[in-house]
């Protein structure tokens, strides 16, 4: 039976951070090279290829992965002179490093192309989770996952009884997927009579193992209400983003700007149990309902279909 997990805020606003270039294809090749199966020598091909800053382990310079015979190349129209560290798949760093801490620095040169080939036995995910329908489980509908950076169909299944499958004897409308770990990608579920929903609105890097995506219909509704100050005043151009609580990441952040008089409207939101992170213009931040900053206390707010909830008035505190 499927855990359903209860991400922590700060989980949540992370997957709004900055996700990394792709190797755009223009400009002589300054980097290239070829993985193979360490296994069976075969070519890896979809494999992810990340280049990292060799300053900060933190940015992605640029992505690309490999073609069906496992090349990939990358372009100086993605890639400036300079020097690198380059992940593939999710684990394999150059050369043969385990972290970014000990990978080989790698210099790019516009006069001459830097050749990096590999093998390795790739990292892979599984992807797992229930697709829903308003409030119920939802057998038979599409589950696509596509490459975050190209948009382009990577993988499809389709949500079933999994009644067969050890450990999910519980589990209607659910579904699994297998892709290469390390690689960002945005996940939809439609139907045949045409209801389309996607998970999430950023690129979410897999890591390896296992990985669980709620996937559920999004409510033409959602929140409205008014923020305020201390004193009553409404509070104008300030952000209220609207977090989902009942399902794991990548969660379909929505978010409004409040007008003059302090009013937002959120809407687009899956059915569930959502709380309100308002942003205020000087950077003031709180959740609706929360009491001693603790965000365990804030109020949970339920989207339903078509109906619009009006959640009142929202006292952002000065600091």
């Amino acid at each position: 039976m499927i855990r359903r997990n209860v991400r922590m805020l700060a989980i949540a606003l992370a997957s709004l951070l900055a996700l990394g270039l792709t190797a755009c294809d223009f400009g002589p090749v300054v980097l290239e090279g070829s993985l193979t199966h360490a296994e069976t020598g075969e070519p890896l091909g979809g494999i992810p290829v990340a280049v990292y800053s060799s300053t900060d382990e933190d940015v992605v310079v640029a992505r690309t992965r490999t073609d069906d015979d496992g090349s990939y190349r990358v372009h100086s129209g993605a890639l400036a002179a300079g020097t690198y560290r380059v992940r593939f798949s999710a684990a394999h760093w150059w050369q043969e490093g385990e972290t970014w801490s000990d990978a080989t620095d790698v210099v790019v040169s516009n006069g001459a192309s830097a050749q990096l080939d590999a093998s390795l036995v790739p990292a892979m995910t599984t992807v797992y989770g229930e697709t829903f329908f308003r409030v119920g489980p939802w057998p038979g509908a599409r589950v696509d996952a596509f490459h975050a950076d190209t948009k382009e169909l990577v993988a499809t299944t389709y949500s079933r009884d999994m009644a067969d499958v050890p450990g999910w004897e519980a589990c209607t409308g659910c579904y699994l997927l297998e892709l290469p770990a390390g690689d960002q990608y945005l996940f939809r579920v439609s139907s045949s009579w045409g209801t389309t929903s996607w998970a999430g609105n950023v690129g979410i890097e897999l890591p390896p193992g296992e990985f669980q995506v709620w996937l559920g219909q999004t409510a033409p509704s959602g929140f409205s209400g008014r923020i305020v100050d201390d004193d009553g005043t409404p509070v104008a151009a300030a952000r209220v983003l609207a977090i989902p609580t009942d399902y794991v990441q990548p969660p379909l952040l929505q978010e409004a700007t409040t007008s003059a008089d302090g009013r937002f409207f959120v809407g687009g939101l899956y059915t569930g149990d959502h709380r309100l992170l308002v942003v205020g213009p000087d950077g003031t931040t709180t959740l609706a309902g929360m009491t001693d900053g603790d965000p365990s206390t804030a109020t949970q707010f339920f989207a339903r279909f078509f109906e619009d909830v009006d959640v009142g008035d929202i006292t952002l505190s000065a600091p």
